[in-house]
């Protein structure tokens, strides 16, 4: 079965503090799978991390990504980061 990338589902978020960064990012790979990027790191130095999640249940993905966005936003703004993007 071949998946079709969709464009239009692609989110992408960004928090700022003073002197640190965070990036969530939800999008499809080559292979057409759905993915979670989280990275983040301090804005003037070279410190930072990545983590990726694949997506293999399709049927609950927005409830799932949802979920996490808002787990994660509480939490970033709880810690003085502002929603960027």
């Amino acid at each position: 079965m071949k998946n079709k990338i969709d464009y239009t589902k692609w989110q992408t978020w960004r928090w700022e503090s003073d002197t640190r960064y965070y990036f969530l990012s939800f999008v499809q790979n080559l292979f057409g799978e759905w993915v979670l990027i989280k990275k983040w790191g301090g804005r003037y130095t070279p410190i930072h991390g990545t983590k990726t999640e694949y997506f293999q249940n399709i049927d609950n993905i927005a409830n799932e990504v949802s979920a996490i966005f808002m787990a994660l936003n509480k939490t970033r703004v709880s810690r003085g980061y502002a929603l960027i993007s």
